[in-house]
């Protein structure tokens, strides 16, 4: 039994004598109300603190998502998983993750706190971090997380960084970069690749609506074939098969918005070396889906 509660034979004064005598002894001084106020109100600033933290967090992670190059996944890999795996922001989610752990915590600890459940807390953070993290994304503070803060970051490779390692593998048919000479009439092209190579390439077979984003972007993303490197600066070894806009930034629609002629609906590469590039039948659904 507790020292303090009452026994049947005892009375309220002998309960009321020990309270004293134990206060007393263990000199406890109550504490002003202004103290347990500003402890309250400090948790529900480092609360909200923690939920712009997340927010912040979400919009990053929602625009690494959005520019990830969805519309060429079957292009630039075999299956699903290995995309998630180099695509996905994991440093951004396991934040997330913390923040939103961080959040709950002191949540808990906060005068009201512990009167709602655990479900209730929960399904309040992931609202308001969501609805949050879609403000922020929209205001543009998504991108400087992602790519200043990111780039920041020893170990972390921002969304348009990877996007650029995905496409500065020429060997498999992989390039991009910024177009610095484009002569439609001598069929010329002179792009610097991403990885700071200079190719030299014949656009002669390339179809007429690769040639028009040639003309209207500075980077883009150009799907060809692998042939025998030469000696020189320049490396006139990567055959142009299909040319797409280098900016993800917009949706698909218009990313790979092309008119086409009248005449000619889908443009075929007028190579037979081109027709043996292994996404074919995707690349031409690419360039159909751009038909507008």
């Amino acid at each position: 039994m507790n020292e303090f509660e009452s026994k049947p034979n005892g009375s309220s004064e002998d309960l009321a004598h020990k309270v004293l005598d134990r206060i007393e002894e263990e000199r406890v001084v109550p504490r002003p109300k202004w103290q347990f106020t500003v402890k309250d109100r400090l948790f529900w600033v480092f609360w909200i603190l923690s939920i712009v933290l997340g927010s912040l967090l979400t919009a990053a992670i929602v625009f690494a998502c959005v520019n990830a190059g969805w519309e060429f996944r079957d292009v630039t890999h075999h299956n699903l998983f290995g995309f998630l795996l180099q695509v996905l922001p994991m440093l951004w989610i396991v934040a997330l993750l913390g923040a939103l752990l961080l959040a709950y915590e002191i949540f808990r600890h906060t005068s009201r706190g512990y009167r709602f459940p655990f479900s209730v807390i929960v399904g309040l953070l992931l609202l308001i971090t969501v609805v949050g993290g879609v403000v922020f994304y929209v205001s543009g503070a998504g991108r400087v997380v992602e790519e200043e803060i990111g780039a920041r970051i020893p170990t972390y490779r921002p969304v348009m960084m990877r996007q650029k390692e995905m496409w500065s593998k020429p060997e498999q048919g992989l390039l991009a970069g910024e177009v610095l000479e484009f002569d439609r009439a001598q069929s010329l092209l002179r792009l610097r690749g991403f990885d700071g190579s200079l190719y030299l390439m014949n656009t002669e077979e390339l179809a007429d609506d690769s040639n028009r984003v040639l003309v209207e972007r500075e980077s883009v993303r150009v799907v060809g074939v692998f042939a025998k490197p030469s000696d020189g600066p320049e490396k006139p070894y990567f055959r142009p098969c299909y040319v797409f806009p280098w900016d993800v930034r917009v949706k698909t629609k218009n990313l790979l918005a092309v008119k086409c002629d009248p005449e000619r609906i889908i443009e075929e590469p007028r190579s037979t070396e081109c027709k043996g590039l292994i996404p074919y039948e995707i690349l031409k659904t690419l360039r159909r889906g751009s038909c507008r």
